[in-house]
């Protein structure tokens, strides 16, 4: 009995670790559409678009990520639902409930993938590129580079 009431206290656990697992899932997108009308918000507060303030060696750099990368990620996950409740709107009249649902579903987890791709052109081209920036600042006497004459 004992070995059959501690499975079953298992197995209760790991049921209720699932559905907790799933209703992160669940919620994940609406808070990262959360967070971007939150990132939105602090933008215009802080004109964080507004070229004049901006420092850096590399204003254009500068501006270009934060206008390219930051704000336009934030507008389009901002705009995902109510442009998708839109659409799925127009799609039910014209094509169906299926499509409905499918355009639904897709403008849902819109944010996170908006996200999710924010991240990888981040670590894929802004991080090498302020590296080598970075890199290239340094005085010659404090780059580890070998010299040899031949």
């Amino acid at each position: 009995m004992d070995i059959q009431s501690t499975f079953s206290q298992r197995l209760g656990a790991a049921a209720l670790q699932c559905l907790h697992i799933l209703s992160a899932l669940v919620v994940a997108p609406c808070k990262f559409w959360a967070k971007s009308v939150d990132n939105l918000c602090a933008m215009k507060q802080d004109s964080y678009l507004d070229p004049r303030k901006l420092e850096s060696e590399l204003p254009f750099f500068a501006f270009i990520k934060r206008w390219a990368i930051d704000a336009l990620s934030a507008f389009v996950s901002f705009l995902s639902y109510p442009v998708g409740i839109i659409v799925a709107i127009v799609s039910l009249i014209n094509s169906g409930f299926e499509d409905c649902i499918e355009y639904l579903l897709f403008f849902y987890i819109l944010p996170l993938l908006v996200w999710l791709l924010v991240d990888i052109i981040e670590i894929v081209f802004v991080m090498p590129i302020a590296k080598l920036i970075s890199w290239l600042s340094k005085p010659a006497e404090h780059l580890d580079l070998t010299i040899t004459n031949k």
